[in-house]
Parts: C-alpha cells; structure tokens; sequence
C-alpha cells in the first residue's frame, strides 16, 4: 500500500509517499528516517502522482530553496535533452549528495 504523509520537521511542512504493509509501518519508517517529523496527517492513496514520486524519490526536503530552484531548472535541462526520467533522477540524486 501507498501511503502520503504530511508532517513538520524543523519548522517545516513536508510530504511523503511512503510504500508500506500499514499505517503503523509507513510511520515507523518516516521515523527512521527523519526521527524529528512529527506527523499531521496520513492517507492511504491507490497511486501517487509523478511529482509527489518525483520529490519523495529526490528527497527535496533536504534542501534548501535555492538548491531546489536549481534541482528544477537540472531536471527540465536533461528531460528536454531526452534523457530518461530514471537517469536524470539518479544524476540530481548525485548532484545533491555531492554539494551536501
């Protein structure tokens, strides 16, 4: 099951598609990953949208809003080249962890 998770970690509102067996999982791993979040709300949804996969995938909670102007203006720049979508992911995925 697919479930979107809204919660605030360091004064910020986030949003998260995380797969999960149940609801108690899908929390216990937004834990283990950001054990500051606190949730506001969860839902179970059939199918997340490109963008929510997109930004779950690219983890762009991390960043700041600069780096996230630029993490936008990298992906139209490959996209309209023709690269695929699973390469340009994993080339901004690189991109971020090296300025980080």
């Amino acid at each position: 099951m697919l479930f979107k998770i809204n919660y605030i970690s360091k004064g910020k509102l986030n949003s998260k598609i995380i797969k999960a067996k149940n609801v108690k999982e899908a929390i216990f791993l937004l834990k283990k990953r950001d054990n500051r979040a606190i949730v506001k709300n969860i839902e179970e949804i059939e199918k997340a949208s490109v963008i929510d996969e997109l930004l779950t995938k690219l983890d762009l909670a991390k960043i700041d809003l600069e780096e996230y102007i630029s993490v936008i203006d990298q992906l139209y720049v490959m996209l309209d080249a023709g690269l695929g979508i699973d390469t340009v992911i994993d080339n901004i995925k690189e991109n971020i962890k090296q300025k980080n």
